[in-house]
Order: C-alpha cells, then sequence, then structure tokens
C-alpha cells in the first residue's frame, strides 16, 4: 500500500496569503465543531504517495489528494479516529477514477521531494466541506473549486506506520464564477436572513487573484487566493471508495457578481 494519511488539524504558521480564510470562518461556527467532525470522518483530507522512494530526495512522485467521507468502516458519523497510523479513512468516490486502484482524479504524476519537502501541483481539486449544524440537524455540504492547488509539506518517516507530513499547506485560488458549486443553508440558501449578503461583501472586498493562474493581473481579479494548514498523519484506504452521505437539502448556487 503506498504511504497515505489524513489531515487532523487546519491551523498553521501565518505568511501564506489567504483571502478565502474569513469565507471559511463564516461557514464553521469554531474550530471545535470542525475537528470533531474530522475525527468521526465527516470531513478531511487524505494524501496518497505512489513510486516515493523514502529518501530526502526523490524527483519522481505521484501525489493524490482524496476528500474523506468516513472513517473505520462507518460513514454515519459513529466512526472515531486515533490517528495513530491505524485508521481507515473512506474516500468520496467522487474523487476516484478507478475504484478498483483507488486513483484519485486530483494528483500530480511529476511531484517531487526535496530535502523531505513534497511539492505536489494539482490543476483543480473540489473541496468537500461539511458545516456544522447549529440546531442537531444534518451537516450542510459546500463545494468549493480550488484552481492551480500547491500542496507542499515536510515528509517525515513514522516508523512502522508509514509517514507523516508536517506543516502541510494546501493552496489554491477559488473563482468567482464557482465560488459554490454546491451551497447549503449555512452559506447561501437565504439571502434575506444576511448570510448571502454579508458573504458576498466579503468575497467582493477580498479578491485578490486571477481565476487563471496563467492570465494578467492587469485584467483584474476574480478569484480568492485559498489555504488550508495541515497536519497528514499515517493512514490507511480501505472500505471504499464511497457515495458522500447526504447533509441538507443543497439550494441551487447563487451567482455572486462584484462592482
Amino acid at each position: 500500500m503506498p504511504p497515505v494519511g489524513a489531515n487532523i488539524a487546519c491551523d498553521g504558521p501565518h505568511g501564506v496569503d489567504n483571502k478565502g480564510g474569513p469565507l471559511i470562518g463564516a461557514l464553521f461556527e469554531n474550530d471545535e465543531a470542525l475537528q470533531e467532525s474530522l475525527s468521526h470522518g465527516v470531513q478531511g483530507i487524505v494524501v496518497r504517495l505512489d513510486r516515493y522512494n523514502g529518501q530526502a530526495n526523490d524527483a519522481d512522485v505521484i501525489a493524490s489528494i482524496y476528500n474523506v467521507v468516513g472513517v473505520n468502516e462507518k460513514t454515519d458519523q459513529t466512526g472515531t479516529a486515533k490517528f495513530d497510523g491505524t485508521d481507515s479513512f473512506i474516500v468520496d468516490s467522487d474523487s476516484v477514477i478507478s475504484d478498483g486502484e483507488m486513483r484519485s482524479k486530483y494528483f500530480d504524476a511529476q511531484a517531487y521531494v526535496t530535502d523531505n519537502v513534497l511539492v505536489a501541483s494539482i490543476p483543480i481539486f473540489r473541496l468537500r466541506m461539511m458545516i456544522p449544524p447549529s440546531d442537531n440537524s444534518k451537516f450542510e455540504e459546500v463545494i468549493e473549486e480550488l484552481r492551480g492547488v500547491q500542496l507542499v509539506g515536510k515528509v517525515e518517516s513514522e516508523g512502522e506506520n508509514g509517514l507523516r507530513i508536517r506543516n502541510a499547506v494546501l493552496t489554491g485560488r477559488v473563482p468567482l464564477q464557482t465560488m459554490f458549486l454546491k451551497a447549503g443553508p449555512a452559506s447561501v440558501c437565504n439571502p434575506d436572513a444576511g448570510s448571502f449578503t454579508a458573504i458576498k461583501g466579503t468575497v467582493c472586498g477580498s479578491l485578490d487573484m486571477t481565476a487563471d493562474p496563467q492570465a494578467d493581473a492587469a485584467a483584474g481579479c476574480d478569484a480568492l487566493s485559498f489555504a488550508l494548514f495541515l497536519d497528514v498523519v499515517p493512514a490507511q484506504l480501505r472500505n471504499g471508495p464511497k457515495p458522500a452521505p447526504p447533509g441538507k437539502d443543497a439550494c441551487a448556487p447563487r451567482e455572486i457578481t462584484c462592482p
């Protein structure tokens, strides 16, 4: 089995552009709720390395990422991760090309490790976020499309458990035109409640990149910079992939236009 790991944290060093941070803060009530959802496999990210030689330098690595939908045979929020290398995370079937080989749609076949630092570039990643409900009902699913994704982090051996990636940073840009590919009530379903107006104000005041990484910035900014800080621990890929459990009924994505 190639080395895989799942993230257990969403905080990290400062100094990385992250205009999308306030947007995520508006969706998640607090960090404790987010960490709880990660430990029960409600959401998260799995990183898989193929062809890696396990050394400080390797110029020929395949790095893949997946969305998590469950842990330790459970996709109903009753599984609990130990984060000790024995956990089996279940990935979203929408993240994979081939069920049999568990090949991800989101990968870099030219990733590399230099001085124990992994560097991977992935054109697009559709990040699945499950927003904890305030009324103990179903989680609310939000899908954000990240473009020009970069994954960087220090790779360390955890002995028989596998590999760990410390202080990993997943960066990308969220295009205004695909700000909400799928959105639940916590974000944009109820404009009369003020959420949509507040989020639109945050987004329009924070656009700092072009959606196309190759575009001329002089043409105007139409995307948010976005960063996730991850601590990736050893894990297993088994019992999957499986479809994501349904959250609350999603509303139709609302178009955001800025002056």
